[in-house]
């Protein structure tokens, strides 16, 4: 007996502009060769196209708007894990450098996890303003002449 496949969402880098935002669908990227052909930062307008975070608005200030977590899964090391059942996601850290301070990151993102923990810890007030939303891509692809990713998750 031949078990039927289950039809992967799959979305062709030229579509990104009038594509929806699927839990598990494939985002195709460009074949630039550069990060010019990442397929989030052409649907989700603003949030950049390089750095584990990406962030609409600025950690700094205090006023993301909506932030993606990238993250390869390949890093043994540190292994970031989704936990589809629970909702879980284990993360390391935005810093692998020896000797740098937690919080001290070119793009801020332990900044923007740790206040935004810090909200969520607070009255209905403090995390309406303080938590944004919050999404989770893994970059499917090994190539980065054809960067693929994944959108796991979204808060």
């Amino acid at each position: 007996m031949t078990l039927p496949v289950a039809h992967e969402p799959h979305v062709a880098f030229t579509d990104l502009d009038s594509a929806d935002l699927v839990v598990d669908a494939l985002y195709e990227g460009g074949n630039s060769g550069h990060a010019g052909g990442d397929p989030m930062s052409k649907f989700i307008k603003g949030i950049g196209n390089q750095g584990g975070f990406r962030y609409v608005g600025s950690p700094v200030k205090g006023a993301v708007r909506l932030a993606v977590l990238y993250t390869s899964g390949g890093e043994v090391d540190w292994p970031d894990h989704l936990d589809v059942q629970s909702g879980t996601f284990t993360y390391y850290g935005d810093t692998r450098i020896l000797g740098r301070g937690l919080h001290d990151t070119p793009r801020a993102g332990n900044v923007l996890l740790r206040d935004a923990f810090a909200a969520s810890h607070g009255s209905a007030a403090e995390w309406a303003a303080g938590v944004p939303p919050f999404g989770h891509v893994r970059w499917s692809g090994v190539s980065t002449a054809a960067r693929r990713s994944r959108f796991e998750a979204m808060r």
